[in-house]
């Protein structure tokens, strides 16, 4: 009986895991964004000036999302932190002012270490 229920818990496994390359938009939704950030998006790969929808499409929901002080000009700003678990547990904090991608700092060595937007 135990063997059973091993088995069966290892097919679930395999089930839940052969599921978690989902879909996370459909080609439609990527038509209103201009062309190149399509393509990011597509490979998964975010850059300066995004919008908040445009990087879930890419890298989906953050770990973590906290607000942050305004700016002294009263520009509202975001903090979401994203944890990789494999193959190292990187972690990328990307700051989002007035809802557009600003800055990006990573320890994941495929990622630059540090990208601000100039002002």
């Amino acid at each position: 009986m135990r063997n059973v229920f091993y088995y069966g818990l290892i097919a679930v496994v395999f089930l839940v895991s052969g599921c978690a390359q989902a879909v996370r938009y459909s080609p439609y939704e990527l038509k209103a964004f201009p062309t190149e950030v399509q393509e990011q998006i597509k490979q998964r790969a975010i850059s300066l000036g995004m919008n908040h929808q445009q990087v879930r499409y890419s890298w989906g929901a953050p770990s973590k999302v906290k607000v942050l002080a305004p700016e002294k000009d009263g520009h509202v700003r975001e903090e979401w932190v994203y944890k990789g678990f494999e193959p190292l547990p990187y972690k990328t904090t990307l700051t989002f002012t007035e809802a557009e991608l600003t800055d990006i700092v990573s320890n994941d060595p495929n990622l630059e270490k540090h990208v601000t937007r100039k002002k």
